[in-house]
Formats: C-alpha cells, sequence, structure tokens
C-alpha cells in the first residue's frame, strides 16, 4: 500500500489538472471506462436521494434517533381523528410536535408510543381526565419511550382518579 493520506491528497492537490485532463481523454476514447464511471455516478446519486430521504424521515429525539409519524399516521394508530388531535393540542392536552418538517409537525417513535398507549388505556376505561391525560402527555413527551416511565405515569394518574371518584363505576368527570 502506498503512502499515507496526508501526502497522496498533497500529491493530487499538485498534479490535479494533470490527473484531470488525463481522465477527461481516457473517457472520451474508452468506452469500458466511460460505461464505468457513469455507473458511479448514477449510483452515487441514487445513494445521496436515499440519505436525503432517510434524513426527512428520522429525527434525533433525546438520545435516539426515531423515525418520524405525520399526522395522518399518528391518528390511524390511536384511532382517533385529525379534529380531536387538534382539539387536543388548542386546549392543551397534548403538547405541540416538537419535530417539524416544513410547516408540518410530526412526531417521533416514542411520542406516537406514549399517545397510543395512552389512547388505549382510555379506550379500556381507565378513568383518565383530560388534565391527567394532559400532565402524563407533558411529562414524557420529550423523553425517549420507556414502557416503565409510562406504566408509572399511567398508574399514578388512575390511583389519583380513583381515590377522588371513590368506588363508583364509570368515567369520572372530564373523561377523555
Amino acid at each position: 500500500m502506498g503512502g499515507d493520506v496526508v501526502s497522496n491528497r498533497k500529491y493530487y492537490l499538485d498534479h490535479k489538472d494533470e490527473i484531470n485532463r488525463r481522465k477527461r481523454e481516457r473517457y472520451k476514447k474508452d468506452k469500458e471506462y466511460r460505461h464505468a464511471a457513469l455507473r458511479r455516478a448514477k449510483s452515487q446519486t441514487l445513494i445521496k436521494k436515499v440519505q436525503r430521504i432517510a434524513e426527512r424521515s428520522t429525527v434525533k429525539h433525546g438520545k435516539y434517533i426515531e423515525q418520524v409519524y405525520t399526522l395522518a399516521e399518528l391518528c390511524k394508530a390511536i384511532n382517533r381523528s385529525k379534529d380531536v388531535i387538534f382539539r387536543w393540542r388548542k386546549s392543551g392536552v397534548m403538547p405541540k410536535p416538537t419535530h417539524y418538517r416544513g410547516s408540518k409537525g410530526v412526531y417521533s417513535t416514542s411520542q406516537l408510543a406514549y399517545m397510543k398507549i395512552f389512547c388505549e388505556r382510555i379506550d379500556a376505561g381507565d378513568p383518565l381526565t383530560y388534565q391527567s391525560f394532559s400532565e402524563m402527555l407533558k411529562k414524557v413527551w420529550n423523553k425517549g419511550f420507556s414502557l416503565d416511565l409510562c406504566a408509572k405515569e399511567i398508574g399514578k394518574h388512575v390511583l389519583k382518579a380513583l381515590s377522588k371518584k371513590g368506588a363508583g363505576n364509570g368515567k369520572a368527570k372530564g373523561s377523555v
């Protein structure tokens, strides 16, 4: 193996014009060289495209890189309409998105998972009020996903709601 990177770089910078002139001549004369160069260029373009798509569909959330989801994908995952999400965001029940693609908010995998679990608990009949639902989401919204943290927050608020409500059945006043 020849020379170190610094000396190779220095050689290239010193002889760049000559190297490029030889490459252009070979490109004109050698058909296989030309096709190989075109294939390399196409593959580099494709790699850059894939990288740009990956950058658009992921975010750094806490210390993790997570996939992001649109509002429509969030709605489908938690079985709620866009109107419900907009109403929750406007009234402060649900925090606003922390990540954006252009002017549109997107949700990380962690945020989607928390919303899904909380909505499943509500659908299962846990006596969660808008206020307790909102408090739970705000505590975990900017953190990476943790089932322990999620269970702890849900348990805390369900116990609080049950103690206020007594032994009665049904949902607490202001239930989600």
